[in-house]
């Protein structure tokens, strides 16, 4: 094996091929070790994923011919794959307009925007199949995306049925006098 500080020659089936090798070093006359990878370095995997040695809320993935760094929240290996931890305000994500509800804290929910995830306000936040719901919410209260056109009982005025539009808890309608929003079989109605 023949080196440079950044590549690494290797005798593949009678035929040499150069690879990329950070912090090429000599380890004996017929080897050499290669340190970790660095985003921006070249890579020859593309797809490959490893946890970034330089920080343990990233990883790497080969894109391109080059590592390119990603949040990956307590990066780790689990069965030979890089596992990321749940992500945090901040982190970047790929589902536009997907919600999951913030793993530190019950009043918050987490949605994919601009590229990035942010928080946002929701009571009592719980896991709804593919998607998050928002207990008890109030008229001007945020909805996230996926509940667009849903109605609920208002928490706070019980006589009013609400509707998610815009992103925002809107009064649908109010209820007769002496009646009330409730939700048998899931759905609101006045009674």
């Amino acid at each position: 094996m023949a080196s440079s500080s950044d590549r690494a020659m290797v005798c593949r089936s009678g035929v040499w091929a150069t690879l990329p090798c950070n912090s090429c070093t000599p380890k004996d006359a017929d080897n050499v070790t290669c340190g970790v990878p660095l985003a921006g370095e070249p890579c020859s995997a593309s797809g490959k994923s490893q946890c970034d040695a330089s920080d343990g809320n990233r990883k790497l993935e080969c894109r391109g011919g080059r590592w390119v760094a990603e949040a990956c929240n307590n990066c780790g290996l689990k069965n030979g794959q890089v596992e990321c931890g749940p992500p945090r305000q901040g982190d970047t994500c790929t589902s536009e307009g997907k919600a999951r509800c913030d793993s530190t804290r019950v009043d918050q929910l987490l949605v994919c925007r601009a590229s990035l995830w942010s928080a946002q306000e929701c009571k009592a936040c719980t896991p709804s199949g593919s998607t998050v719901k928002c207990a008890a919410a109030s008229v001007g209260d945020p909805c996230i995306p996926s509940q667009e056109n849903d109605l609920q009982c208002n928490a706070e005025i019980p006589d009013r049925i609400i509707v998610c539009r815009g992103e925002r808890w809107l009064t649908q309608m109010e209820c007769p006098q002496e009646t009330v929003c409730s939700t048998p079989n899931g759905k609101p109605q006045c009674r």
